[in-house]
């Protein structure tokens, strides 16, 4: 293989791979099934002192999780698992302000990004899984089970 043909795709550095975009949302996704198992196992074992919190381990686990997401937004510029694979978030500026300019320019995440950043990282997903939860227990996907039964049907 020539070595030269290797320069048909240019790879910036400064840009994750498509590979690194995938792992880094996994590794976000699998991190609280995680942790859920481990208090699960813990609270059948020492279920004095352990059970309330394994009941309320989405709660737990959220404030667990601002706490930590914050720390790593305000000193590293990124949410947990992004810091991990190295990832920065750099605020947007306007299109008006030249590339040599926009060097000097500070690049970390004001007050107001860290908030918002912290809304759709932890916030968001915390809301979801909870209307996700009652949408269940209100009797969400059942008409899967009713299509199978036909109750108009007149018995002998």
């Amino acid at each position: 293989m020539n070595v030269n043909s290797l320069n048909l795709f240019f790879f910036d550095p400064n840009k994750p791979s498509f590979f690194e975009l995938i792992n880094q949302e996994k590794m976000d996704e699998l991190i609280e099934p995680a942790i859920e198992y481990i208090l699960s196992i813990y609270a059948q074992r020492y279920p004095r002192y352990l059970l309330r919190i394994a009941n309320r381990s989405q709660e737990i686990y959220s404030l667990i999780m601002f706490f930590i997401e914050r720390y790593y937004l305000k000193k590293y510029n990124a949410s947990f698992t992004e810091s991990y694979y190295s990832f920065k978030r750099v605020p947007c500026l306007s299109n008006n302000i030249s590339p040599t300019k926009q060097k000097y320019l500070k690049s970390d995440l004001n007050q107001k990004q860290i908030n918002y950043s912290l809304l759709f990282l932890i916030g968001l997903p915390y809301l979801r899984k909870k209307l996700n939860i009652l949408y269940e227990d209100l009797g969400g996907g059942i008409s899967n089970y009713t299509e199978q039964y036909d109750f108009n049907e007149k018995k002998m």
